[in-house]
């Protein structure tokens, strides 16, 4: 894992796992010429054998930076929700036992593989990933006869809780229990000082918006990447 700092824009590798891991970040306004900066940024990618692909906001100063990569061949990739729920004092919790650890433990760590299907190497990076979060962070997940049906990760940072990664085995879905996992990570997060919350939805995902919207999420601002063609 390794980042570089150009001009005001983050340049992250990951051996390819996960979008958010492997890309530009622009974070400033760029200074320098788009039109070396960005093959720039496609030869540091290449080299590292990883598809270049850029994180790009609704913000306006992006706008060009967009453009120029439309004209470049890249194609819009994985369009996204960044929702938003302010501060509560209190969240209602379900009686149902829930499962939480500091560290990603082997019960975790196996339902988290094989709902995403990780490749042995992907895995590897997830847990360099997973160890590299310095915040304090909760691993939470639900078992029934022994076995995970359902994990989230929560980070906990400067007063907000953020969301990640809420999964439920589809033979379990329709019972509430992703519910109950992210109504145990965000009433951690007040015992933690972080009342407000945010996490990311795909945009085409109605029945998960919906559902953030029944937990009090609204949407912040829209996101996607720019994937380099061949």
């Amino acid at each position: 894992m390794e980042t570089v700092l150009l001009d005001g824009w983050l340049l992250r590798f990951a051996s390819g796992y996960t979008r958010r891991a492997n890309c530009v970040h622009p974070l400033y306004p760029s200074r320098e010429n788009l039109d070396e900066k960005i093959p720039y940024c496609e030869a540091l990618f290449e080299a590292k054998n990883i598809v270049c692909r850029f994180k790009l906001t609704d913000a306006s100063d992006l706008t060009e930076l967009d453009r120029r990569l439309d004209a470049r061949g890249y194609a819009i990739d994985a369009p996204a929700l960044l929702m938003y729920r302010p501060g509560v004092s209190t969240v209602s919790q379900d009686q149902e036992e829930i499962y939480a650890t500091v560290s990603p433990n082997p019960e975790w760590l196996r339902f988290f593989v094989s709902m995403k299907n990780l490749s042995a190497r992907d895995e590897r990076t997830l847990r360099q990933i997973l160890g590299r979060i310095l915040p304090e962070k909760r691993f939470f997940w639900k078992a029934e006869n022994d076995s995970v049906i359902g994990c989230v990760l929560a980070v906990y940072e400067r007063g907000f809780t953020g969301i990640f990664d809420l999964f439920v085995d589809e033979a379990h879905r329709g019972k509430l229990h992703g519910l109950s996992l992210l109504r145990r990570a965000l009433s951690e997060g007040i015992q933690h000082s972080c009342p407000q919350a945010y996490l990311q939805v795909d945009e085409t995902n109605d029945r998960a918006i919906r559902f953030y919207r029944e937990m009090g999420f609204e949407v912040a601002y829209r996101y996607w990447y720019r994937l380099k063609g061949d």
